[in-house]
């Protein structure tokens, strides 16, 4: 059986443009996924270089290698009080507390520290009653990244036989 053309001319198969389109689709398809591929490694999954190299885990966030902990001050008290005014000179530094409670007053303890940074309140702790309720298990950290300058605590207490601060300097 022959087949007849009718006068019709092909450059190509009848079938050949929809292989040419298809193949160009699955092109793009594959430069897309490959051009996310690259945007994911270098957003979510490569760490930047300057963390890499410089800095260590220690504490709530991390210090670089060649900071360390200095000794700034101890206060310590049996009442409410206002301490001097003391500078830091890092980025970061932190509060070693110990407070001691009466056994009998342990639900009616009070003990509040509130943080002034330049004539400025940056920020509080309290605890009372159960929070603080054992003698001699008082002892808590607690550190604040504001910056350097001239710092003074305000120390509320109530139902404490004593407080002791003392205050560390990351640079």
């Amino acid at each position: 059986m022959q087949q007849r053309d009718y006068g019709r001319s092909y450059a190509e198969s009848p079938n050949s443009g929809s292989e040419g389109s298809g193949k160009k689709l699955l092109l793009i398809i594959i430069i897309i996924a490959v051009t996310l591929s690259i945007a994911v490694y270098f957003v979510f999954i490569r760490k930047p270089a300057e963390t890499e190299d410089k800095n260590v885990a220690e504490g709530p966030r991390a210090i670089v290698e060649n900071e360390t902990w200095h000794h700034v001050t101890t206060f310590s008290g049996i009442g409410s009080e206002t301490t001097d005014v003391f500078n830091i000179r890092g980025e970061k530094w932190r509060i070693h507390w110990d407070i001691e409670v009466y056994p009998q007053h342990s639900e009616e303890a009070v003990f509040n520290l509130i943080f002034y940074h330049n004539g400025e309140g940056v920020g509080s702790i309290s605890h009372s009653g159960s929070s603080i309720s054992c003698s001699g298990c008082g002892a808590k950290t607690h550190y604040i990244n504001v910056g350097e300058g001239e710092y003074r605590i305000e120390v509320e207490t109530d139902n404490l036989e004593g407080w002791t601060l003392e205050i560390e300097d990351l640079y």
